[in-house]
């Protein structure tokens, strides 16, 4: 029988190293979807209840130097009643609008 003789221990990864989940141009698309949703329901607010997150996770996620995740994008997706392949496209919002 083997004895252990040192200790390991092991740890996860940690999560500020993740890769993200989509690329500049769709997170770049979220934010206007996001932006255009947060003016459609008439503040951040009321589009972080429908969505279901924290005011300062919609709000910071529809910023400027943010990087929204696909988890968000998908909750977008399901708030403006669009599939989430038309977000990370940029067919959602419409042009113009």
């Amino acid at each position: 029988m083997t004895i252990l003789r040192t200790t390991k221990q092991w740890s996860r990864p940690s999560q500020r190293h993740r890769l993200e989940d989509l690329t500049r141009e769709e997170q770049g698309r979220v934010r206007a979807a996001l932006v255009f949703l947060s003016r459609r329901f008439g503040s951040w607010e009321a589009l972080a209840k429908v969505m279901g997150v924290k005011v300062g996770t919609a709000s910071y996620s529809g910023g400027q130097n943010s990087k929204p995740s696909a988890g968000i994008a998908l909750r977008a997706a399901r708030v403006a009643g669009v599939p989430l392949e038309d977000i990370l496209s940029g067919a959602f919002p419409p042009a113009g609008a």
